[in-house]
């Protein structure tokens, strides 16, 4: 005779039991989105700290640039500060020039000085081939015309076999304070051993975090803190599109601007 197989009773989840379960998920769920949610904000906050960082590492740099590059007026400044220069004798002037060329050895590309009309009239070194031209319309002249400050001038050919060059300009002055001429120190580039215009970009200790440039006002590259592009000119890109790319833009002097990428 065969036994009879009683099934046994499945066990099933109390209702407390089923309410734990989905407590114990959902808690989950909840903690991994608030960890989800403060990573993200983790991220942004310090993606906004960089930002900040960068912006005012360029606002530092360009007032520290401003400062060293106004160094660099001072061999011309101090000439023309000169009585022999600033009474505006044709020959006195010429003298005054040539005895301070050892001063003005700095300038690499050399220093030409300007009447009041804009006419070149001394060139050290000697650069005939100039003497007699109208340079009024040279912004590195004419801009000193209204401002009695130092001018800081983008790249322009006007360097020795119309070599580009950065020209550092100031007026002269007479006796009366009249404008009586302007003297203007060049300097070329792409030479960043020797020339005193990188020499105050690197005495600048630029932090190597992203890149730093310095550019003129045509977006003329004059200087990249990497040293792969120092002085590349023609770089391709005006100075609207280098400034919509960088993450930090500041004046150091018009034209020149310390972009941070």
């Amino acid at each position: 005779m065969m036994g009879t197989r009683m099934a046994l009773p499945r066990s099933r989840p109390s209702r407390n039991s089923r309410l734990l379960i989905a407590s114990v998920v959902l808690t989950f769920v909840l903690l991994g989105g608030a960890a989800g949610v403060t990573y993200i904000a983790y991220q942004q906050a310090t993606a906004e700290l960089v930002l900040e960082r960068d912006r005012e590492l360029a606002f530092f740099s360009a007032n520290r640039l401003e400062s060293e590059l106004a160094k660099l007026a001072e061999g011309v400044g101090a000439l023309a500060r000169t009585e022999a220069v600033n009474q505006g004798n044709f020959s006195a002037q010429r003298q005054a020039l040539e005895d301070a060329r050892h001063r003005l050895a700095v300038y690499d590309a050399g220093t030409v000085l300007m009447d009041s009309r804009g006419i070149v009239i001394g060139t050290e070194p000697w650069r005939p081939e100039i003497h007699g031209r109208d340079w009024s319309n040279r912004p590195f002249f004419s801009r000193l015309l209204t401002s009695a400050s130092v001018y800081i001038s983008d790249v322009v050919e006007d360097g020795p076999d119309g070599q580009e060059v950065v020209v550092v300009s100031v007026p002269i002055q007479g006796g009366r304070g009249e404008f009586v001429g302007a003297l203007a120190g060049m300097f070329k580039l792409g030479e960043p051993t020797v020339s005193s215009l990188y020499a105050s970009v690197v005495r600048l200790r630029l932090p190597q975090t992203g890149s730093t440039y310095l550019v003129d006002g045509n977006g003329r590259l004059l200087y990249d803190s990497e040293g792969a592009a120092i002085g590349l000119v023609g770089a391709g890109h005006d100075v609207e599109s280098r400034a919509q790319d960088a993450v930090a833009v500041a004046r150091v002097a018009d034209p020149l601007l310390v972009l941070k990428e």
